[in-house]
């Protein structure tokens, strides 16, 4: 029952969304068709035919079965237009469903609180704005989506610095480089590398390696920073190595057996991603390796996959209607000029891939 007026809010939404557009000669004719609108909308085709459906019953569409939506004149009546509703735009380097299952769950919260407050959320993918230059990119986007305020999630130093020489706001979903002051929601990544290099030190690992992907956000470069920070002040020798490897499947196999045939084999595997740490369990149970008995696992990232994995994978969680929540908030208790990052603290969670050693 609880889900109810989220589906009717959205719906609402959508009414909106589509009445703004058709009044701003956006579409003059005839809709696109479901398949399209669904997909620019980022809602189900489901939400999409119940707001058409309230189109047509006030006079705005005329719908008949196998053909376009046909836009009526009552619609493009600029004198009854509804006041644009406050905007944000979330700008992802891909589509959702393929980032972490995490990132979709917290974005579905995050678009459930906005909207509460009558704020529309869409979300644009564009990977080209994440490459080393991409101020076109972002030229481009903020041209063709004039939003009032911006949200932008595994963001790259070059588009933080982009986006602190512009007057929109902008709130950053992860970390901020040295050197940038824009607002931001970040998880305690350096914390988590503290509290990691603690906890297997307790447990008698000396040699530790971390597995970081060849372009590593500054989440992740502050885990690792954590990490040998604390290892590196232990009173007995320890030794971190840091090992680049992408989350395909092939590069993981291959990571871990080079790993493994080295001079000096890791007792614990750290895994900063969650795709990498599942890959590496599996192919160790492959390779005929047990968890935690032959080498420990540790992830510092969740998925929910994680959690169907035995033993279970130790590892760092962050609930996302807590990350949804504080985001929601930037929004609508913006702050103004250079302020501190809000951090949330990720809860441990030990699990059963973690072995004491003899030391």
């Amino acid at each position: 029952m609880q889900s109810t007026p989220q589906r009717i809010s959205l719906i609402a939404q959508t009414r909106t969304v589509l009445l703004e557009g058709m009044r701003q000669r956006r579409w003059q004719h005839e809709l696109p068709g479901e398949r399209l609108l669904s997909r620019e909308l980022r809602i189900s085709r489901w939400t999409l035919r119940a707001a058409l459906a309230e189109l047509a019953r006030d006079g705005y569409l005329r719908i008949a079965q196998g053909m376009p939506c046909t836009i009526l004149p009552r619609a493009l009546r600029t004198k009854e237009r509804v006041p644009p509703a406050r905007r944000v735009a979330l700008l992802a380097p891909a589509p959702l469903s393929k980032l972490r299952q995490f990132v979709s769950l917290w974005v579905d919260e995050l678009r459930i609180l906005l909207n509460e407050q009558g704020i529309q959320l869409s979300v644009h993918d564009a990977p080209k704005a994440y490459r080393a230059n991409p101020v076109h990119a972002l030229e481009n986007l903020l041209e063709k989506h004039p939003h009032h305020d911006w949200l932008i999630l595994l963001s790259t130093r070059a588009m933080q610095e982009w986006f602190q020489a512009r007057r929109e706001f902008v709130l950053i979903a992860g970390s901020r480089f040295e050197g940038i002051h824009l607002p931001a929601i970040d998880i305690a990544s350096y914390a988590a590398g503290v509290h990691a290099a603690h906890t297997l030190l307790g447990l008698g690992h000396r040699q530790i390696a971390i597995v970081i992907p060849p372009v590593a956000n500054a989440g992740v470069l502050a885990t690792e920073a954590g990490l040998r920070h604390a290892v590196g002040k232990a009173p007995h020798a320890a030794r971190v190595d840091t090992i680049i490897c992408t989350e395909e499947p092939a590069d993981v196999c291959r990571m871990v057996d080079r790993v493994l045939a080295g001079p000096n084999p890791p007792t614990v595997l750290i895994g900063a991603k969650g795709a990498v740490v599942l890959t590496g369990f599996s192919h160790l149970m492959r390779l005929k390796l047990r968890v935690p008995q032959d080498i420990s696992l540790l992830s510092i990232e969740w998925e929910p996959y994680l959690d169907l994995v035995v033993p279970r994978i130790a590892h760092y969680e962050l609930a996302p209607a807590l990350l949804a929540r504080h985001i929601a908030r930037g929004f609508l208790r913006p702050a103004a000029g250079s302020v501190s990052p809000t951090y949330l603290t990720p809860q441990f969670v030990p699990g059963a891939s973690l072995r004491r050693l003899t030391v």
